[in-house]
């Protein structure tokens, strides 16, 4: 059985990527249409079977917690797929400041559990998820430099000479358009589990 699973919409020119399960392995086709349910008519037309569709659930920004060291209310932005090769995650903050998540250490010799535990007042759907939070966040930070390092073939420091055997196309698509997404759709069902 041969699934369909769209990922993401570019609403500059209508383009549609989707990732198509074909039992062992992955393809990615951008598909243009005016709609979603354009782009499925198209699939369906190619005898594609439509399994789901995943795109972030949530909203924009979430409260993540009060800082403990002025009381600040901070919050955490919705993860997007930025200039079309690269998910932005973890920007914490409000409308004074912004950092990121993956600071969360600042220095310090500590796990992201308990520099969180330690730096803020977490809401409660976080708390209670703590442990589960902090997987799936550094996860979706070790995938997303993974895939960086196989579209640009290296670490960008300067050209890799073995650029061409580390790029894989195929596994950046599979991270980018499917996993990412379900991990960042996984971390939107914790921020509502109260």
């Amino acid at each position: 059985m041969t699934n369909i699973y769209r990922t993401l919409t570019l609403p500059t020119d209508n383009t549609h990527t989707v990732v198509v399960e074909h039992g062992d392995h992955y393809t990615c086709h951008n598909v243009v249409a005016d709609s979603y349910d354009e782009a499925v008519k198209l699939a369906q037309e190619h005898k594609l079977e439509v399994f789901d569709s995943f795109d972030i659930a949530g909203a924009d920004k979430i409260k993540f917690g009060v800082r403990k060291s002025d009381g600040v209310n901070i919050y955490l932005d919705k993860p997007k797929f930025d200039c079309g090769w690269y998910w932005g995650f973890g920007y914490l903050g409000n409308h004074n400041e912004h950092y990121h998540l993956s600071g969360y250490q600042n220095g310090r010799n500590i796990d992201m559990y308990n520099a969180l535990e330690e730096d803020y007042d977490l809401t409660p759907a976080i708390k209670k998820n703590l442990w589960t939070f902090c997987e799936l966040a550094l996860t979706a930070y070790s995938l997303k430099n993974t895939a960086e390092v196989l579209g640009r073939g290296g670490s960008h420091m300067t050209t890799n000479p073995l650029a061409d055997m580390i790029k894989n196309r195929a596994e950046v698509e599979r991270i980018n358009k499917m996993v990412l997404p379900l991990i960042f759709n996984k971390l939107a069902e914790l921020y509502q589990d109260q």
